[in-house]
């Protein structure tokens, strides 16, 4: 649904290529994993963690294939696939799976090798975060700046507006408990994920307007999930 909602506005706002792909990924990928899963623990306890898991692996199978086929930048579809299987989170959530169904357990020293690696993962992000918020200037946007707020202030909306109602309004024709419902609700509350942005860099989509979306996102969160925490 966010997607298809992505897909319509950012051809009503007449976004290039770039932009429509920053546009999509900000409103449709969503921060369910370092952001998500803390607020969920904070907020609801260690009752609804096993649920917030469920649903952060399930939104991690789109972020590692639809995210990369909508960033790619071929046109033929055996292109664009290859794409999808170059990227290596694209492996490693396979394995991750396989390793998962059939209960394999990893050796102790590389246990605590990918604990290391995972450990710098989020502060490396965050790092490339701030490198693409500050190749944005006012200087270097003249002209777009307001086209480019408005860009930033349409996907926040949506983000963290839109999906939450989109998400109460679905969730109430399925026979299921006040926490799940809590759960599902603030999951799809957080902000814009921002592993999309690696994807925007690679193929050179708008990762500046990503960016800036990501950051916007995170920041507006701080008044619209107090909201919703409320309301649940």
């Amino acid at each position: 649904l966010l997607i298809a909602l992505g897909i319509l506005l950012s051809s009503a706002m007449r976004l290039d290529p770039g932009e429509k792909n920053s546009f999509i990924q900000g409103v449709s990928m969503i921060n369910v994993g370092n952001f998500g899963l803390p607020l969920i623990h904070l907020t609801l306890g260690q009752e609804a963690v096993p649920l917030s898991i469920v649903y952060f692996v399930i939104f991690n199978i789109p972020l590692c294939t639809l995210a990369i086929y909508m960033s790619s930048d071929q046109t033929r579809l055996r292109e664009i696939m290859l794409d999808v299987v170059r990227i290596p989170i694209f492996h490693a959530f396979l394995l991750a799976l396989v390793f998962s169904w059939l209960d394999i357990s990893v050796p102790g020293g590389i246990q605590q090798g990918l604990q290391l690696i995972s450990a710098g993962a989020i502060p490396l992000l965050i790092f490339i975060l701030g490198l693409q918020l500050a190749a944005i200037s006012l200087s270097s946007l003249q002209d777009r700046l307001l086209r480019f707020v408005a860009i930033v202030s349409a996907a926040s909306a949506v983000r963290l507006v839109v999906s939450p109602l989109a998400a109460v309004c679905i969730l109430y024709f399925f026979p299921i408990s006040q926490l799940e419902m809590s759960v599902a609700v603030l999951q799809t509350s957080a902000p814009a994920a921002i592993l999309p942005l690696m994807y925007a860099i690679k193929f050179n989509k708008s990762p500046e307007l990503l960016a800036a979306i990501i950051l916007f996102t995170t920041v507006l969160s701080g008044i619209t999930l107090p909201v919703i925490i409320q309301y649940l």
